[in-house]
C-alpha cells in the first residue's frame, strides 16, 4: 500500500508539472489536433514515468523511508521501576535463577498513518466516482428526453441529433449531438458542424480517460 500511495504522489506531481508547462507554452496555440495528442501524451507519461526506474535519486526516497520506519514494529520492552529492560537482550543472558517479580511487556503501537492515508485516498476516489456517475446519468437523461431530428437537414451525417427545450449549451457525447431549441435558429449549421467534428474525432473518449485519471 505504501508503494501504491507513493506512486500516486509521483504521478500527480508529474501530471501537475507537465500540465502547467502545457498551459504556459501551448494553451494559446490553435493547432487543436496537436494539442490533443500532447495532452493525451501527458496523461500516459504521468501514469508510466513514476513506475520506471531511471537510476535517478528520487525526491520521494526520504518520504518512503519515513513511512517504512513509522510502520516498523517496535520490540517490546519490560519496565521495572524506572528501568527499561530490552527483552530480546534479556533472553540472551545465562539461564540462572533470578528473583524478579513477574513482568508484563508493555508494547506501544505506533499510529497507523498509512491506514489513515489509504482511507482518505479511497474516500476521495469514491466521492469522485459518484460525482462522475451522476454527471453521466444527467447527460443520458438529457439525450433520452430530447426529440430526434434528422441531422442531414443541416448537412451533417453519421450522428444522432437530439434537440431539447432546456438551456444547456450544445455538446456532443459519443455519436450524439445535443442542442437546444434555440440553437436551431441562426447559426445552427455552424454549431452542428463543430459538434459533429468532436463526435467523429472521438473526443468523448478523451473525457472519459481524463475523468478516470482524475
Amino acid at each position: 500500500m505504501a508503494a501504491f500511495l507513493i506512486y500516486i504522489l509521483k504521478s500527480a506531481f508529474v501530471l501537475a508539472l507537465l500540465v502547467s508547462l502545457f498551459m504556459i507554452f501551448m494553451s494559446r496555440e490553435t493547432f487543436h489536433k496537436v494539442n490533443r495528442y500532447i495532452m493525451l501524451s501527458i496523461v500516459f507519461i504521468a501514469l508510466l514515468l513514476p513506475a520506471v526506474n531511471l537510476g535517478i535519486e528520487s525526491p520521494f526516497k526520504g518520504l518512503v523511508a519515513a513511512i517504512e520506519n513509522s510502520l516498523a514494529a517496535e520490540e517490546p520492552e519490560a519496565v521495572v521501576g524506572d528501568i527499561a529492560i530490552d527483552m530480546p537482550a534479556f533472553d540472551e543472558l545465562p539461564d540462572v535463577a533470578l528473583q524478579l517479580p513477574p513482568l508484563e511487556p508493555v508494547e506501544e503501537k505506533p499510529f497507523n498513518w498509512l491506514l489513515l492515508a489509504a482511507v482518505v485516498y479511497f474516500a476521495g476516489v469514491a466521492l469522485l466516482v459518484v460525482r462522475q456517475a451522476v454527471m453521466y446519468v444527467q447527460v443520458a437523461r438529457i439525450i433520452a428526453r430530447s426529440r430526434v431530428v434528422d441531422a442531414s437537414l443541416y448537412g451533417c451525417e453519421g450522428i444522432s441529433l437530439r434537440v431539447h427545450g432546456g438551456k444547456e449549451k450544445p455538446f456532443s457525447w459519443f455519436r450524439w449531438v445535443v442542442v437546444s431549441e434555440d440553437d436551431l435558429g441562426d447559426g445552427a449549421r455552424e454549431i452542428l458542424i463543430h459538434e459533429t467534428a468532436h463526435a467523429r474525432a472521438g473526443h468523448s473518449w478523451d473525457i472519459v480517460l481524463a475523468d478516470a485519471v482524475i
